[in-house]
């Protein structure tokens, strides 16, 4: 039986001015009609998975044992609202060695004619894709964004390429 999915968001109220001290509160993703339902809407993310609010640190996890390692880092946050969403569909489990640690993103496959960023879930497709690809003579960089806004040295090393392909879920055009 698949597991629910759940969205925490946990945001950072100042509690004083300025701010010293923050307020965490987490917040169930749930619809009318059921936890994850197409009922369900947040304002705290836009289309695209970018975080809506200024401010505001996405966590998009893209295996169970990556949860865990998020919503540590989560909780340290102190410096605005923070929101850790993954998808209803059950998440893989990785060996030890396949999370990531704080804000950055996580290099999974060096290559050189393309590069793959997987946001969440889609980190699995990112890396059949790079497979896919070796087999046609194109080698591929893959990277487990993790966190919106995206870590610098990411974007920076995606800019070697000369091609850039982002991998999302809940893009409908």
């Amino acid at each position: 039986r698949p597991r629910p999915s759940v969205t925490l968001v946990f945001s950072s109220v100042p509690i004083t001015q300025p701010p010293k001290r923050w307020l965490k509160m987490a917040m169930y993703r749930r619809g009318s009609r059921g936890a994850s339902s197409s009922s369900f809407t947040w304002s705290g993310e836009s289309s695209y998975g970018r975080p809506a609010m200024p401010g505001m640190t996405l966590f998009a996890p893209s295996s169970y044992e990556e949860v865990r390692v998020m919503l540590d880092e989560a909780l340290r946050t102190t410096s605005g609202p923070v929101a850790l969403r993954w998808s209803k569909t059950p998440a893989r489990h990785v060996d030890a060695g396949g999370t990531g640690s704080g804000r950055n993103a996580r290099k999974i496959v060096e290559g050189e004619d393309v590069c793959i960023l997987g946001v969440g879930k889609m980190v699995a497709a990112a890396e059949e894709a790079a497979a896919l690809l070796v087999s046609r003579g194109v080698h591929a960089t893959v990277y487990d964004v993790r966190v919106l806004p995206p870590d610098v040295r990411m974007i920076l090393d995606a800019r070697r390429h000369p091609l850039v392909v982002t991998v999302e879920d809940g893009i409908t055009e």
